[in-house]
């Protein structure tokens, strides 16, 4: 059996880490159910929202508990409403100025199993406008796949006060491509999903997206890309609430100050994450120039 804890700590000034309370479970799962995929967000408003899927149900659904304080936690709400496996779930919140963190907005996508007779995944989204005490009565798919005739995983979201971004990667072309879906209406309408790998469609692989965004509203998407032989990294960039991306930038170029070059494609590079401090915007990876044992780099 495996279940959700919780624990919060406090960084003081200097690099000293201490415990503010004991490890809790808060998935409220009776004993024998896996409860897994665990992820946390916390809003403006001091909202902590965790999302993870487990099975108490017999098929793997999609729960959510918040705290306004780390120490007591709500019950339970189930947030998926499929009645095939639902996992793989990411969460994001957002408080306008002035509200409580009751009036969160919470997001949450997933991968689901409900189309088709393939077990294909598609990716579902659901808000709650109301601090994640209740939310919509049916999910959304995003994808446009209603067969389940391909994949599409890895969703990522993120949420300011207004804008919202979600991405994935699907294969609905061939091999995997990378897709951005905005919204400036805090979920309410959508944009268009927009493909953000540049190569023709379907040709590369193009997978494993992060997301980011600014306070300017910007919004930066990352992620790994085969269009030139093995794995690199690249970024694109939106500044119109995702109508269109930036051409992608690759950045495991090598260390170019050192004249040191890693050319395009010559060694994989994996699974990158992104996030913004201001304008600036930080890319962290893990790749393979040096050797079979994997570095980090930024």
């Amino acid at each position: 059996m495996r279940w959700i804890a919780w624990t919060l700590l406090a960084c003081a000034c200097s690099p000293e880490v201490r415990f503010e309370s004991s490890d809790r479970q808060i998935d409220g799962a009776p004993d024998g159910v896996d409860s897994v995929h665990a992820r946390l967000c916390a809003s403006e408003a001091g909202g902590v929202y965790s999302v993870w899927s487990d099975d108490r149900d017999g098929t793997p659904a999609i729960w959510l508990s918040r705290s306004d304080d780390g120490a007591g936690w709500t019950e339970p709400v189930r947030v998926s409403h499929g009645a095939a496996a639902s996992m793989a779930p990411q969460v994001a919140c957002a408080s306008m100025e002035g509200q409580s963190s009751s009036q969160d907005t919470v997001y949450v996508v997933w991968e689901d199993t409900r189309d088709g007779e393939l077990d294909n995944h598609n990716v579902y989204l659901q808000i709650s406008r109301d601090g994640g005490a209740t939310w919509q009565d049916e999910d959304t798919r995003v994808n446009p796949d209603p067969q389940g005739r391909s994949m599409a995983l890895g969703p990522r979201i993120i949420a300011g006060n207004n804008e919202v971004y979600l991405t994935w990667f699907d294969g609905r072309a061939g091999a995997f491509d990378v897709f951005v879906q905005g919204s400036t209406t805090r979920g309410e309408t959508w944009n268009a999903p927009v493909r953000v790998d540049g190569d023709d469609p379907g040709v590369g692989y193009s997978a494993w997206p992060d997301i980011a965004t600014d306070a300017a509203g910007h919004c930066y998407v990352a992620w790994e890309d085969s269009r030139d032989g093995a794995s690199d990294i690249y970024v694109a960039a939106t500044g119109n609430g995702g109508f269109s991306f930036s051409e992608g930038i690759r950045l495991d170029v090598g260390n170019t100050d050192a004249g040191v070059a890693d050319a395009p494609g010559a060694h994989d590079s994996f699974r990158p994450r992104i996030a913004t401090l201001g304008s600036s915007v930080a890319v962290v990876w893990h790749d393979e120039r040096n050797g079979a044992g994997r570095d980090r780099l930024d």
